[in-house]
């Protein structure tokens, strides 16, 4: 058995890099041949559905024995053209099951579209309620900070009232009190 992370950059070599060059050969010859171009549009058709379903096969069946090296070798049987892997799943199942349930999906896509916009607004919603209550919360911490970081003074003023009692200290010290109350008052209409 291959480790996972060796087998995830041989699928990348094997389901991406290599026939992502040969895409981009055929399609930057000079005379560009359709049976080419359909081979490979056929192969990305077939590697965005495995990809969407291997999602969930790793999330199901990924305890298996083998299964990234089955991953592996169904990606050689497509790539490879002499074993004509990528036209018999293309024309013999994905094509026909597409052609019975074209209209079902159309519907199915339609209906997402629409469900789609309702669940982005509801989303936005969600986000825009939610960074309000953060922003509230923050708030109301730098208030409890303002109050705490003046009480710190007006106890320092306190202790420097109480041992070098002055006019300019009891001025000063009256001030902070006021500013002191008017934050506090405040917090409590909050």
């Amino acid at each position: 058995m291959l480790g996972d992370f060796i087998t995830r950059i041989i699928i990348l070599l094997v389901g991406y890099a290599y026939p992502a060059y040969g895409c981009y050969k055929s399609v930057e010859k000079k005379k560009l041949e359709i049976h080419e171009l359909r081979y490979w549009c056929q192969y990305w058709i077939l590697v965005a559905l495995l990809t969407v379903f291997e999602r969930i096969g790793d999330i199901i069946v990924s305890w298996l024995p083998l299964y990234g090296e089955i991953k592996i070798a169904l990606l050689i049987y497509l790539c490879y053209p002499k074993s004509q892997g990528l036209s018999y799943v293309y024309e013999k199942l994905l094509c026909p099951y597409m052609s019975k349930h074209e209209s079902d999906i159309d519907q199915g896509i339609s209906i997402l579209k629409i469900r789609g916009h309702l669940v982005i607004a509801q989303l936005l919603q969600c986000i825009f309620h939610w960074s309000l209550q953060i922003f509230k919360q923050l708030q109301q911490q730098i208030t409890i900070y303002k109050v705490f970081k003046t009480n710190i003074y007006i106890l320092k003023l306190y202790c420097i009232r109480a041992l070098s009692p002055n006019p300019f200290t009891s001025f000063v010290y009256r001030i902070i009190t006021d500013q002191s109350q008017k934050i506090n008052n405040k917090q409590e209409l909050l």
